[in-house]
């Protein structure tokens, strides 16, 4: 079923990415639009996502952010929701996104760096990272 982005997204296809509007209404709405980025083992549940997609929204609440769209990629395989992430970026529709910890961004250890700089560099976006050195 198509979200209110257009995009059909379903967590339980590990084929479709997820994109989920988590969008937080205050008076100066997108003043500071943030998008978020998840990349959880195939075998993370629902429950799991969820909770980290509440630690990604209280993270932009806390630092003044509005979360406008959470790109969930299941599986180190996948790449859908980042490619979504990277488009949306690419368009302007946030200057910054926020992952949990740099392993979100690149299973090696040795890659995680060079993906956030690409990111950077590719978009002209800036990488916030909640955690470092976390398994989250």
């Amino acid at each position: 079923m198509p979200d209110d982005t257009g995009r059909a997204g379903d967590a339980g296809n590990p084929e479709m990415p997820v994109a989920s509007p988590v969008v937080h209404s205050t008076s100066n709405s997108f003043e500071r639009p943030l998008l978020g980025y998840l990349r959880v083992s195939f075998s993370a549940s629902s429950r799991e996502v969820e909770n980290l997609r509440r630690k990604v929204a209280d993270f932009a609440q806390r630092e003044a952010f509005t979360l406008v769209r959470v790109y969930v990629d299941r599986d180190r395989t996948q790449s859908a929701g980042f490619s979504s992430l990277v488009k949306a970026l690419s368009d302007g529709e946030a200057h910054h996104v926020v992952v949990p910890a740099l392993q979100h961004l690149a299973f090696m250890a040795s890659a995680r760096l060079l993906m956030k700089e690409m990111l950077e560099i590719q978009t002209g976006a800036h990488v916030l990272v909640m955690y470092s050195g976390c398994s989250d």
